[in-house]
């Protein structure tokens, strides 16, 4: 009879578990709960009960009981690949990323023969190490993403191919394919590297999906860009590929203080006309595009949770002398409709592309919203973003700062451990409100009308030329990108952005010529803050550090948050050997660009020298 009912237990206890497993694969976490709970009551000694409670508390980001449960499963039986993975989980998404990568190796090492199950710690262990900023080791387990379940297909036939993988060698009279491996916004972020390639020689053909292939075509450094199927191959000839997330890898990205910028979209004229058709461009009050959520399920390791719900965005909707525009593309655009006496213009509603998203967000003053591709694009228009960022972000925004090296016009607002979206917007809220109500808040109607802005009448000869030297400069070629610059202001004379960006291709040659092209632009546009900058670098670098100091003070007093500008200024200071200014000079840069180390070392070491340390 003994027997009998301990075997009735068992059974009981292996149903309780199997259902609780299908409730967790269903999205049922509160029923997979009760009956994890009921299995651990019958059979308290058996660890599977804790460790699956703690993966579901995991899922509803509740990590405080989820590390209780993995820990007491831990105390009970000891390390398991279940409970090393599952708390070095809850410590990535806690913000503790060197326990989590501690914890990953600790499963890879004990535990992990599938090759599956290895991909998943690999990758994992590579968002820890990015997010601390581990870049050799954590670019290199990054590739792991080839061989992970998710995305094994988009890698494989490549491997099959005889071509060869590019590995960083001199390409000179090939042809090199570069192909979207991940997301749009991933796409965004990553071609910016592309013209360093290009000076490997060679030709480029750069491989995309088809709503970023317009976009793409204005990338320096790309000779042709072809459709990137869903499946297989794209139709173009090559002798060698790389995915384009690897790009980092390969040119051996050891940080991002140094980070190429991402290139200015170029908006074909339909898309110009397309936007035309929505009136923003006569709008007067402050416009806003909001995107409130992200492509779902990109990831089976995300439980970052990166979307809201339009509703949480509800704060915005009270602000006064602001139009909202919907940036929102996808199931989640339904929202709008939910809320009827929402006065919201749907932007989307003719877009095609990001061509066409890219028109739309010129005509706005600020775009506010979550990780998605949107705000890679605003960023690299040059547009001011706000991105919404969850707890536990991805690896490229790293961790508490409020900038981003990869987007100077980027602000980064993040939740709180358990803080709703909903209180993140009420602060975002808070601080638009106090920006609408100053004299800060410029439209982007009245940026079109100021003086820094190239006239109405600029020839588009003069603004060809002056891309085309962008694009020249952006491969480090800088005596072909000085050429386009002279024909720029030949063309037009009073055109400001010309003459700065020829004396600062002139600058990184060391010609003092520079020096009479930045005061041109000054002359032209006495109130710019960054040809100030750019005038006091120049006037530095050729000794006269009286007059360079003199421009850097301006420009701060133009742009109080331009942290270069006051790392020049400290800098300078610090070459005449006045250490307390310099000092005081570095804490501003410190604190304006707090992801430099070098600022922070020469802050320390000012402090050290007049004896403040």
């Amino acid at each position: 009879m003994g027997f009998s009912v301990l075997a009735t237990a068992k059974e009981i206890f292996e149903r309780k578990l199997e259902a609780g497993n299908r409730q967790l694969v269903s999205g049922d976490y509160h029923g997979a709960i009760a009956s994890y709970l009921a299995a651990r009551d019958i059979s308290p000694d058996a660890v599977g009960a804790r460790e699956n409670l703690g993966m579901v508390y995991t899922r509803l980001g509740q990590l405080d009981m989820a590390q209780t449960y993995f820990q007491q499963a831990l105390q009970q039986n000891g390390e398991s690949l279940v409970n090393c993975n599952g708390l070095a989980n809850v410590k990535l998404l806690q913000g503790d990323v060197m326990e989590a990568a501690f914890w990953y190796r600790r499963a890879l090492a004990l535990f992990c023969t599938d090759e599956q199950q290895r991909q998943y710690l690999e990758f994992n262990l590579a968002q820890a190490l990015l997010l601390a900023g581990d870049w050799q080791e954590g670019l290199s387990l990054f590739e792991s993403r080839r061989r992970h379940p998710l995305w094994a297909t988009r890698y494989q036939p490549f491997e099959k191919l005889e071509q060869l993988e590019w590995r960083g060698e001199n390409f000179s009279g090939r042809t090199l394919l570069i192909y979207q491996d991940l997301g749009y916004g991933d796409a965004m972020q990553f071609w910016r590297f592309i013209p360093q390639v290009k000076r490997c020689g060679g030709q480029i053909v750069l491989a995309v999906k088809a709503p970023l292939v317009r976009l793409a075509a204005a990338c320096p450094g790309v000779d042709c860009v072809v459709i990137m199927p869903d499946q297989g191959l794209p139709e173009c000839c090559y002798d060698l590929h790389l995915p384009l997330t690897s790009l980092a890898m390969v040119l051996k990205l050891k940080g991002t203080e140094l980070l190429p910028a991402a290139p200015r979209p170029m908006i074909p004229p339909d898309a110009e006309e397309r936007c035309r058709r929505l009136g923003l461009s006569s709008i007067r009050e402050f416009k806003v595009g909001l995107v409130w959520s992200a492509e779902p399920n990109w990831s089976p390791t995300d439980l970052r949770g990166r979307s809201a719900r339009l509703a949480d965005f509800a704060p915005l909707f009270e602000i006064s002398g602001i139009t909202l525009c919907s940036l929102q593309v996808g199931d989640a655009a339904c929202e709008i409709r939910q809320l009827p006496n929402l006065v919201l213009i749907d932007a989307m509603a003719e877009v095609r592309d990001f061509a066409d998203t890219a028109a739309v967000i010129t005509q706005l003053d600020l775009v506010i919203g979550v990780d998605t591709a949107v705000v890679h694009l605003a960023a690299a228009c040059g547009g001011e973003v706000w991105t919404l960022l969850p707890s536990a972000p991805d690896w490229r925004w790293r961790l508490e700062t409020e900038s981003t090296p990869w987007y100077p016009t980027m602000r980064l607002w993040r939740r709180g451990g358990n803080e709703e979206w909903s209180s993140l917007v009420a602060r975002v809220a808070t601080a638009l409100s106090e920006r609408i109500n100053s004299s800060g808040a410029t439209t982007a109607l009245e940026k079109k009308e100021d003086a820094q802005s190239p006239p109405a009448d600029l020839p588009p000869v003069a603004a060809d030329h002056n891309q085309c030297g962008i694009d020249w400069a952006q491969q480090g070629r800088n005596k072909e990108a000085a050429a386009c610059f002279a024909a720029a202001v030949e063309a037009y004379p009073d055109f400001v952005e010309a003459w700065n960006n020829w004396g600062l291709v002139l600058l990184a040659a060391n010609d003092p010529m520079a020096l009479s092209r930045f005061e041109k632009a000054l002359a032209l546009n006495p109130d710019d803050a960054d040809i100030h900058s750019n005038l006091g670098n120049a006037l530095s670098a050729f000794g006269r550090t009286k007059d360079a100091i003199c421009h850097y003070l301006r420009a701060i007093e133009l742009c109080p948050g331009n942290g270069r500008a006051h790392n020049n200024l400290a800098e300078t200071l610090k070459s005449c050997g006045r250490m307390e200014e310099a000092a005081v000079q570095y804490q501003a840069a410190r604190q304006l660009l707090p992801d430099n180390p070098v600022i922070g070392s020469n802050w320390l070491m000012a402090l050290h020298y007049i004896g403040n340390d």
